[in-house]
């Protein structure tokens, strides 16, 4: 049986509004890393223009949550998912589509 799982975590889904999905979810997978250590987790969090930044409504707030639900479970650093960067960067887009536009 394959045991990886990829989580998409984006967009209003990293707000504070959803800490509580969160938390459920990091201690869902911590408990099943836990029982069985050949699961191979990782979750990709949108990082925006102002990067992976701590506070209200900011993605770090999804890593940040799993680093405390897994510590909670006994479990290491090594453990963690690997979390995966979804970067985008809107401002070239804006910038082509204001060129073709305007010309």
């Amino acid at each position: 049986m394959v045991k990886k799982i990829d989580f998409d975590i984006e967009g209003r889904a990293q707000d504070n509004k959803y800490k509580d999905e969160t938390v459920l979810l990091s201690r869902i997978i911590a408990a099943m890393k836990k029982a069985d250590k050949e699961w191979d987790f990782s979750a990709t969090v949108t990082v925006l223009n102002d990067g992976l930044v701590s506070g209200p409504n900011k993605r770090m707030q999804v890593v940040e949550t799993f680093i405390q639900e897994y510590a909670k479970a006994g479990l290491s650093v090594n453990d963690l998912p690997k979390f995966n960067s979804m970067v985008m960067d809107y401002d070239i887009y804006e910038t082509a589509i204001a060129k073709l536009w305007f010309s």
